[in-house]
């Protein structure tokens, strides 16, 4: 109370002098949190450093209150930063020590600018941290009544001044998780600029120093393109993610999808077995080895490679649910069904599983029973391409030219590039291969 009622005399007596004793206090600090780790170090040693995260901390605080813009984008650029490193203690001491002192009434000692820019973020600065990194689409449906009240509009709304500022950021780690979390919530042909513009900023600022940490980098941005279909340059970005540390099983991982997607199918299978090879409890590669395999035709190893991914985890229903399809092929369809009832079991709000389960029903002959399960799917999820891609097969294998097709047209309207790369190879489909109106739409 009585440094509260000092700083606030001293700040009406003279604001000049006030500001300049907080850029002082703003320059020590950043003197010391350099000499505990020097600036041109990466940056995962920086935030890994719990002395320099304090010291970072206070610069923040002072700079809030001395340097108005410049101060904000500091802000801007560590809350960034903080949370692709998940160092949250960087910017929330400052942050919340200066919402509690703006909460005293007629509290006006921040700059004009700065404060409004506090209180632009601070109704859902919690919750935007947490969905930072989330594509805003993901979660719609997260109800918020219960926790503290912040809606999806809220949250976006707290984000937007942050994201404002990024191409003012100076390069670096900032600015990189700015354009990287700015991408998830911008149209395809915004997107596509701005990772660009991330890739550059990898490129500044990836060392051979901290390997994990560069490779990671072209990771995300390989992945933000594998999400916009650009697989060539997605495949680019893995590639300098390996260049940097070739023991990085992820990215071998990711590196076998868009190869898989580019129909280079025995590259991805190598791809799957070289990340492997460093760490075989990877369920995800084994998964997509297992896809790869049956791809190929090569059902009895992509039930090897299931298999492993089982004994990893017998509870992911993505496993169950491909070894099932896999079975059905070989027309082992009691054992296919069981492996699909486990992925049902396991998560019976996904439609692709019911879908699935109809899809083998229809190859065993229980057409009924088929129609019932993608109805099911359907039923979930009306706007999930699942049913109808399920309802196709099922009309194909009946012979029902035009309502197959009916129902594939519906697919790919929902997702073009799934079902058209599955119609592809799907034997299902075999009795109207021929058939024009098929082939015009798997070529889109």
């Amino acid at each position: 109370m009585a440094r509260d009622i000092f700083r606030l005399s001293f700040c009406q007596q003279n604001k000049t002098r006030f500001r300049e004793t907080h850029e002082l206090l703003a320059t020590y600090f950043e003197k010391q949190a350099n000499q505990e780790v020097a600036p041109d170090s990466p940056e995962p040693e920086k935030y890994d450093n719990s002395d320099w995260r304090q010291y970072t901390a206070e610069f923040l605080y002072h700079a809030l209150f001395a340097r108005r813009d410049e101060g904000q984008r500091q802000f801007i650029s560590h809350f960034f930063a903080s949370r692709y490193l998940k160092q949250l203690e960087v910017v929330m001491i400052p942050f919340t020590a200066v919402v509690a002192e703006a909460a005293v009434e007629n509290y006006r000692l921040l700059p004009d600018s700065t404060e409004r820019f506090l209180k632009s973020i601070k109704l859902s600065f919690l919750f935007s941290w947490m969905m930072l990194g989330e594509n805003p689409a993901k979660y719609e449906k997260i109800n918020y009544e219960n926790v503290i009240g912040s809606s999806k509009e809220e949250i976006e709304a707290a984000l937007r001044p942050c994201f404002s500022q990024v191409d003012f950021l100076e390069d670096g780690l900032g600015k990189y998780a700015g354009l990287l979390y700015k991408s998830l919530r911008s149209n395809p042909s915004q997107r596509r600029d701005l990772l660009h513009q991330l890739t550059e900023q990898a490129e500044r600022f990836s060392s051979n120093a901290h390997p994990e940490f560069g490779s990671n980098l072209f990771l995300e941005v390989g992945n933000c393109l594998y999400l916009l279909e650009k697989y060539e340059e997605a495949l680019a970005s893995y590639e300098k993610a390996l260049a940097i540390k070739d023991d990085f099983t992820e990215a071998w991982s990711k590196q076998g999808m868009v190869l898989t997607e580019l129909d280079r199918d025995e590259e991805a299978l190598a791809s799957y077995d070289k990340g492997l090879a460093i760490k075989d409890d990877f369920l995800e590669a084994w998964l997509k080895r297992g896809d790869v395999l049956r791809k190929l035709d090569r059902d009895e190893e992509a039930l090897a490679s299931y298999d492993k991914g089982l004994a990893i985890k017998d509870d992911y229903p993505p496993i169950w649910s491909s070894k099932g399809l896999t079975l059905s092929l070989l027309g082992r369809y009691d054992e296919a069904l069981t492996n699909l009832n486990e992925a049902v079991k396991l998560q019976p709000e996904y439609p692709l599983w019911w879908a699935n389960q109809g899809i083998v029903l229809a190859r065993a002959g229980r057409y009924q029973d088929s129609l019932a399960s993608c109805e099911k799917a359907l039923e979930l999820q009306a706007n999930d391409e699942s049913g109808h891609y399920g309802k196709a097969c099922y009309f194909a294998l009946q012979n029902d030219v035009d309502l197959a097709i009916k129902n594939l047209q519906q697919a790919i309207n929902l997702n073009p590039r799934r079902c058209r790369r599955e119609a592809k190879v799907n034997p299902d489909f075999d009795s109207i291969r021929d058939n024009l109106k098929f082939q015009a739409l798997l070529q889109g």
